[in-house]
Parts: C-alpha cells; structure tokens; sequence
C-alpha cells in the first residue's frame, strides 16, 4: 500500500493512496482518521493503517493519475507534496 500527500487547488493539502499508477483522494471520504497524513499516523497507533483503509471504497472517490501530479508546484494545477504535514523543529 503507498499513501501519498498532494495538493487540489481550491482544496488544499489532501491524502491520497496509490493503486497501479492512481490516486485516489481519502480526505475525499469525509472520514476525520484519513483526513491527513498526521491523523493517519496518530489513528494508527490504536488501529492499523491496512484496516483502516480496507473499508474504503476507492471506486467512489476522486481520482487522478499519479503521473500527472508528478510536476513542480504551482497554485492553479495538482501536484504532489513532501510526505509530511508539519515537521518539529528542534
């Protein structure tokens, strides 16, 4: 399983997770523990990333070609973002 981070705009920052070249948009579910990347990871620490993602329908979300997305940032076209949400700073 490959999850990755990219930007809508109009949306912003979203999680998305790759199948065989397509991303398809988890924030787009609505669900709070697959919004973004740090809610991800802080639900997995009580349930693991495989279940929480096994009872998404990826054929009813968005979806757009990994490809595509692989392109330097601009505010008015989709690109993917660093796999991070926030970094601490030491």
């Amino acid at each position: 399983m490959r999850i990755c981070r990219f930007f809508l705009p109009g949306q912003g920052a979203r999680l998305g997770q790759v199948v065989d070249g397509t991303i398809y948009d988890l924030t787009a579910t609505g669900a709070p523990s697959i919004a973004t990347m740090a809610a991800l990871l802080q639900a997995s620490v009580t349930t693991g990333i495989g279940t929480l993602l096994q009872e998404v329908d990826l054929s009813a979300l968005p979806a757009y070609v990994y490809a595509g997305l692989d392109r330097a940032p601009a505010p008015d076209v989709p690109y993917l973002l660093p796999p991070v949400d926030e970094q601490e700073v030491w």
